[in-house]
């Protein structure tokens, strides 16, 4: 069986999944009525964009890095026998660093091509509000910073 996996890119606690995240659900709504018999794996707040009914929700009680996603969805992956992987995510550079982390950990990987998707002006983590922000990201994660800066919640 192959799968649907969407990672989500910026969200709030305040605001909600933000404009990259429903875009990302639209696109993976588009390959699970394209790919009926996919197994689909959303990142939260995925699945509040999302008209279909996931099999499976990575929940985010605070920031996981994609890889920290991928391995929270190993377990569910060798239960399932998942074959090949239609990979959803944000186009600039988030796209590219998922696939290689899916292929490090043996999975053959289908990019699913998205169109534009916006950045999440709103998000907690500064990082996904723009692309030189995720650029400079990109570089800390270099020297092992991941999630420096991360907006917790108030409550």
């Amino acid at each position: 069986m192959n799968a649907i996996f969407g990672f989500s890119f910026g969200g709030s606690q305040k605001y909600g999944p933000g404009a990259a995240n429903r875009a990302l659900g639209r696109r993976i709504d588009e390959v699970a009525y394209k790919y009926p018999k996919d197994f689909v794996v959303v990142q939260s707040p995925l699945e509040q964009c999302v008209t279909i009914a996931p099999d499976f929700v990575i929940p985010l009680e605070k920031y996981i890095n994609s890889e920290e996603v991928i391995k929270r969805a190993l377990d569910i992956f060798q239960e399932n026998d998942l074959g090949k992987i239609r990979l959803v995510a944000h186009p600039f550079l988030h796209r590219i660093q998922c696939m290689r982390l899916l292929r490090r950990y043996g999975f053959d990987v289908e990019i699913v091509p998205t169109g534009w998707v916006p950045f999440d002006q709103h998000s907690d983590g500064w990082w996904t509000r723009g692309p030189l922000r995720l650029i400079a990201y990109a570089i800390l994660t270099l020297f092992g910073l991941h999630g420096l800066g991360y907006r917790e919640s108030a409550q």
